[in-house]
């Protein structure tokens, strides 16, 4: 009989623990949830870009084409000026359009250069440090004057050689 009596204390004694450790567990819980914010994230400024006219010039106005295949780089300014200026630093975001053209006269790359003086009127190549872009990925400029730097190839000649070699569009815009 003695051990009849002792089960419901065994019973209530269970029970209390369970509840003190249930609240115990809820208490420990709440007091020791935490969250953080995360850091804001600052985006470079727009900058302010001027261009210096409208129309590129090349030092050249016409390529002998040959038998063999020609590749080269052009300057292309403002009548040998800096084709733009950028007075406050920033992130720029150009698009390049090429003209399609038949047969072998292209552009395959286009770059920028810093403008320290006037570039060599016919360049073998453009000197400096270059900044090679793509259209549509958005770069960073920091203040100065730019002109641009066109490589450019010839296949060898053949009847369907083109008369000119394709223009070139450049625009600059603030994403």
């Amino acid at each position: 009989m003695a051990n009849l009596q002792l089960a419901p204390k065994i019973v209530i004694i269970a029970i209390t623990l369970i509840a003190v450790l249930t609240i115990a567990v809820y208490a420990v819980t709440v007091l020791f949830t935490q969250t953080t914010s995360g850091p804001s994230i600052t985006k470079p400024g727009a900058g302010v870009i001027i261009s210096n006219c409208s129309g590129l010039s090349l030092p050249v106005s016409s390529v002998a084409a040959t038998t063999s295949s020609q590749s080269g780089y052009w300057s292309a300014t403002c009548n040998s000026k800096p084709a733009f200026n950028v007075t406050t630093e920033g992130v720029f975001l150009p698009s390049v359009t090429l003209q399609s053209v038949c047969c072998g006269a292209s552009y395959f790359g286009v770059a920028l250069m810093n403008y320290t003086g006037i570039p060599d009127p016919a360049p073998s190549s453009c000197g400096g440090t270059s900044i090679l872009f793509g259209s549509g990925t958005s770069m960073i400029l920091s203040q100065g004057a730019y002109y641009y730097c066109f490589s450019w190839s010839l296949n060898s000649y053949t009847a369907s050689t083109p008369s000119s070699f394709p223009s070139v569009t450049i625009t600059w815009s603030s994403p």
